[in-house]
């Protein structure tokens, strides 16, 4: 089962949904409350506000430290023998070992927060704090802001003036930031409630002698991923190159295969290395990864000798030969995960070791596979063992930032990112991020992405002497691109198979709106129904309105429901709005402003045993309590939407909106299955993938039925997402153990990030190869630029639906799916050539008017890349030799 980090599609027995009972079960981020402004703020560097709203009755408590479970379900027993059924413990939350509490007793009242938190400190002696539970403006997270705050002083200024400003505002200093300037971590003593702590930062903001301060809280950063989706596996990478994979739609790829072909073999290889990322470096932040997996190579640095016990290069991080681990794994943990549980900060970025491990909840922790299956997309080896990457030739810089296994997640989150994107700035050439955290919590990172991909990071630690600074950032005057998955938690066209027998049935499509106020009217909350399929072959896809169904509407009876506060009853419609309809119109019901509505559209039907399609689209707003979308034949319930809160969060993630970052969404491989019209089976945006204006690009990801073949984390335990060891009807052990090396079920926003990364390090390495001359490098607002203009439009609707910044981009689809082939061909200066995948005649060059054209020789067909079936004819093939003794081999 593909099992989802922010979105899970519980299927039964196969990729179409051919099952008695169809369901959605989307995860949430975040304890669901009534959300209350209670001018909770402070300011981003530029001056503007970022906003928190308070959970109403939602609240965390600090105990007693214990390493006993037990002890957590005594609170649970003594807070309800005190309070009854008013105050319940909530298990699923994102404050790590903290417990949380919701108080259903809704007290209106300005003291709520002070009188609850000093009720459930009288109720119980382990309890030394209690602090309401915040989400950002967007209504999402969990999130505490702490004692702590990140401040960053004038460049230059003196010991005694920093003494001067702790003394003023009480701080105290934890420890100097190994990032760009003076960036501290501070402790503010005396602080104890939120307001006061916002205030107190506010207050630092505006002394002359602070660049920026902000708040460090406490919550938990997420992953990105679909988690349990001559190279022998090469042909199940269908991201790469798809020739119509299970039915899918052909040249839904990145066009990689046709990027590699645009240069000479080399060893035997396909491809000029130059092409496939040869001398970059790709940082990935994640949760680690295998050093030691067959298809992977580790970058190492240079100036560290490793096991000496000595920081070599002076950058601060002693032994870091392949990298840094910055998670805090906490030892205090409440864990039955052995001793290597404990393990803090260290030069050790290989994933967590397995182990069967409860929180304290009493859930399984999810282990640390993700970055390994992350590492591969982007540079798995091309050396004719399991995948490859999209820059084979590229090295892995493996850094850890997070984990399931630090036990106090996030409470320095913010200051440890700051660093560790540092760090990947000043070694990588290329950073890869499949992970989000919360709006709001952490703009000094805006601020160092900002310097990293501007090319004015600062040198990390004092550095060394000729012949090489060490910790002079690589890409230092150029800028080193950072890369970002969009997020997996938006909406959009889902295709849903049910099977029937013969006979007459009842179909019936319905969609409530939950009550008021705890739900927010002025977010989307609306369902869209299209290209229906009976069962006997009819189509339904609404061109000529309703007709043939019944359209009605009635009171809900759900809780807080009544004649009183009912709005009015709410009916199906047709839209024609070409961005919410698949072939033209469709029908929607559009609860937004509209409360306690049962909505439902049936018709009746007759007809042979079969299946029934058709496509959903369900978006409801952040808040929501008890929206349901629901499908029934003959009055059983057979797919159901709802009953979860934070059902749907569409706009691009953050850090991914980070204006300097490259936001990459997830594209779909088409479906041809059952679709009879070309235009419907159109590559699209992946129903999960969050978009809008900051959205960048898309690239290929996994959908409906097709996942993404990387490489996976293995070991004695049975590490890794693929525990079937089965991939292509082959099964797959490594070298060493009875344990998959790669996986086929990866995906997610996850996936598509890192597909980005490898091109855009192949970019660079391009570039350098046909210049040597290090001032004219390509910068990262060109690799950027490169990537949105050799985009391919995809979408049903086309270049139509490319309505924005001059017709260049769309709010769905960024500025389209990236295409490998064509960003290549743009650095290296060859013209715009359309290919196809499923196309062989396409497969041809043409370079615009050259004058290294004269006089060259036309070259044999050996030299020429096999791209398919046919080769091109010799006497086309032109060998273009570059300034470092390489050559560009290309074809007209």
């Amino acid at each position: 089962m593909r099992v989802a980090a922010l979105l899970t599609l519980v299927l039964a027995s196969n990729p179409c949904f051919g099952q008695a009972k169809a369901s959605f079960e989307y995860t949430k981020r975040g304890v669901s409350a009534e959300l209350v402004d209670h001018g909770d703020f402070y300011q981003h560097p530029d001056g503007s506000r970022i906003r928190f709203l308070r959970k109403q009755g939602v609240f965390a408590l600090e105990q007693v430290a214990s390493s006993a479970k037990g002890k957590t379900v005594n609170l649970a027993d003594r807070l309800s023998a005190q309070f009854g059924g008013q105050v319940e413990l909530v298990k699923n939350h994102g404050l790590g070992l903290m417990s949380v509490v919701k108080v259903n007793d809704r007290i209106k009242s300005k003291q709520f927060a002070s009188v609850t938190a000093h009720m459930l400190k009288s109720a119980d002696a382990s309890i030394l704090a209690v602090q309401p539970v915040l989400a950002n403006s967007r209504g999402s997270g969990d999130i505490l802001v702490t004692e702590k705050l990140l401040v960053k002083l004038n460049d230059g200024l003196s010991s005694e003036a920093l003494a001067e400003v702790l003394a003023r505002f009480n701080l105290s200093v934890n420890r100097r930031l190994k990032a760009s300037g003076s960036v501290y971590s501070m402790t503010a003593r005396g602080t104890h409630n939120v307001a006061s702590r916002f205030a107190l930062v506010r207050s630092v903001m505006s002394d002359p002698r602070v660049e920026w301060a902000q708040p460090q809280f406490k919550t938990r950063a997420f992953k990105t991923a679909f988690e349990p989706t001559n190279n022998p596996l090469y042909t199940e990478q269908w991201h790469l190159q798809n020739t119509g994979k299970g039915g899918s739609r052909c040249d839904t790829d990145c066009d990689a295969n046709n990027a590699w072909g645009l240069g000479a073999p080399s060893s035997g290889q396909e491809g000029a290395a130059e092409l496939s990322g040869a001398g970059m470096v790709i940082a990935i932040i994640d949760d680690g990864v295998q050093l030691n997996h067959e298809d992977l190579t580790i970058w190492e640095n240079p100036l560290e000798i490793s096991g000496n016990d000595i920081d070599d290069d002076g950058n601060g991080y002693v032994d870091d030969l392949n990298g840094w681990d910055f998670v805090d794994d906490d030892s205090s943990a409440p864990f039955s995960c052995g001793e290597d549980a404990t393990r803090g900060p260290d030069n050790d970025p290989s994933p967590q070791a397995f182990t069967a491990c409860v929180n304290i909840n009493g859930d399984d922790v999810e282990q640390d596979n993700h970055g390994t299956a992350v590492a591969g997309i982007a540079a798995a080896i091309n050396n004719n063992v399991g995948v490859v990457g999209s820059a084979y030739s590229a090295k892995i810089l493996p850094i850890r930032l997070i984990s399931e296994f630090d036990a106090d997640p996030n409470s320095d989150f913010c200051a440890r990112a700051v660093e560790a994107m540092t760090y990947a700035g000043t070694y990588a050439h290329v950073i890869n991020n499949s992970w989000g955290m919360e709006e709001g919590t952490c703009p000094a990172l805006d601020l160092v992405i900002a310097d990293i991909v501007d090319g004015t990071l600062a040198d990390l630690g004092p550095g060394t002497t000729a012949p090489l600074r060490a910790n002079e950032p690589i890409r230092k005057g150029k800028g080193s691109p950072v890369i970002f998955a969009a997020g997996n938690s938006a909406s959009g066209w889902l295709k849903v198979t049910v099977p029937v027998t013969a006979g007459k049935h009842a179909y019936e499509w319905r969609f409530l709106r939950s009550d008021f106020p705890l739900d927010d009217l002025t977010e989307d909350d609306a369902a869209r129904l299209d290209d229906i399929r009976f069962p006997d072959g009819t189509n339904e896809g609404f061109e000529s309105g309703l007709e043939g169904f019944t359209n009605a509407c009635a009171l809900n009876s759900c809780i807080g429901c009544s004649t009183e506060n009912a709005s009015a009853c709410t009916l199906w419609s047709i839209n024609t709005n070409p961005d919410f309809s698949r072939s033209g119109s469709s029908a929607q019901i559009d609860m937004t402003n509209r409360q306690c509505i049962y909505s439902y559209l049936n018709t009746i039907k007759d007809g042979p045993a079969g299946d029934i399609s058709f496509w959903i689209w369900v978006s409801t707003d952040q808040q929501t309590f008890s929206d349901k979308f629901e499908f029934l034949v003959d009055g059983k319930e057979k797919l159901s939407f709802g009953d979860i809160p934070r059902f749907v969060d569409d706009a691009v993630g953050y850090p991914a909106n980070v204006a300097k970052a490259i936001a990459v969404g997830a594209s779909d491989a088409g479906d041809l299955s059952g679709v009879t019209s070309a235009d419907l089976a159109a590559e699209e945006r992946a129903a999960y993938s969050q978009f809008g204006d900051s959205l960048d690009v898309l690239a290929p990801s996994d959908n409906q039925h097709l996942g993404i073949v990387t490489t996976d984390r293995y070991g004695a335990n049975g590490e890794g997402y693929n525990s079937n060891r089965s991939i292509g009807g082959v099964s797959w052990t490594s070298p060493t153990y009875n344990d998959p090396p790669y996986t086929d079920d990866f995906g997610g926003t996850s996936a598509a990030a890192p597909l980005v990364a490898g091109i855009a390090a192949a970019m660079i390495a391009a570039d350098q190869a046909i210049d040597n001359n290090s001032s004219n490098d390509i910068t990262a607002a060109e690799v950027e630029a490169v990537l949105r203009v050799t985009a391919d439009k995809i979408g049903r609707r086309g270049a139509a639906a490319y309505d924005l910044d001059g017709n260049t981009r769309s709010l769905f689809y960024g500025y389209g799916r990236v295409n490998m082939f064509g960003a290549l061909k743009s650095v290296l200066g060859l013209s715009d050539v359309d290919t196809n995948s499923c196309a062989p005649e396409a497969f041809s060059y043409a370079r615009q008017s050259d004058p290294l054209l004269a006089g060259l020789t036309p070259q044999s067909a050996e030299f020429c890349p096999a791209l398919g079936p046919t080769v091109p004819d010799s006497s086309s093939c032109f060998v273009v030799p570059t300034a470092n003794s390489n050559a560009v081999v290309f074809c007209l």
